[in-house]
């Protein structure tokens, strides 16, 4: 990104903290960071975030709370820069090639929506999702539309000596009772293998194209 400069721009970025309605630091190229995001050991267990940083594994785990909620957090250690993977992130485009859940997906860039279709494990799945990009660390998705419409992600980036840890973390709120008996039990199985083979294929797939580009 470019370093902005003038009054015009500078109001810019002033709207833009205002429309993010969240604490927010600016740097001197007028890239929005996000002041409040958790740290990773207050999402993540210490021997699983251990294991996360020493590139062994992509962890993720999906189950249901005690008040009724359904949940899920994905971790894993990409390896090249920020600023290579963030772009990965937040191209909705890119997601369907990473499972065959993904059936189809079709993505609007100018309202930052994709209508997907998928299945898995005998479930099947509609959704609008809709991505808010403004935070440079902290990319927030909200599926607004059809199937586990509610749910929410947010999508957690830092950049640890050169390498990118990404943290996800899922929550349909009130979910259980929207969903059958065979459903809710095998939902949190299904959700965790295609979100870890997703992210297997990702943290892949971005590795070898930064190995690529050094060449």
């Amino acid at each position: 990104m470019q370093a902005q400069s003038g009054p015009k721009q500078w109001l810019t970025l002033v709207w833009l903290v205002v429309l993010v309605g969240a604490p927010v630091r600016v740097d001197a190229t007028g890239i929005l960071w996000s002041k409040h995001k958790p740290t990773p050991e207050s999402l993540v267990k210490e021997k699983t975030l251990k294991r996360v940083r020493e590139g062994s594994a992509s962890v993720t785990n999906a189950n249901w709370n005690d008040s009724d909620d359904f949940t899920f957090l994905s971790s894993t250690l990409v390896r090249t820069p920020l600023r290579f993977a963030r772009p990965h992130v937040v191209d909705p485009n890119f997601y369907a090639r990473l499972t065959d859940a993904i059936k189809k997906l079709t993505y609007d860039p100018r309202t930052k929506t994709a209508e997907i279709i998928g299945e898995a494990g005998g479930l099947t799945m509609h959704s609008w999702l809709k991505m808010d990009d403004r935070l440079w660390d902290e990319v927030h998705f909200t599926i607004i539309k059809g199937d586990l419409k509610g749910m929410r992600i947010r999508t957690y980036l830092w950049e640890e000596s050169g390498k990118t840890l990404i943290i996800g973390k899922g929550e349909l709120k009130n979910a259980r009772s929207k969903f059958g008996g065979l459903v809710a039990r095998v939902l949190p199985t299904v959700a965790e293998v295609v979100i870890d083979v997703a992210t297997g294929r990702f943290r892949g797939y971005i590795e070898e194209e930064y190995q690529k580009k050094r060449l």
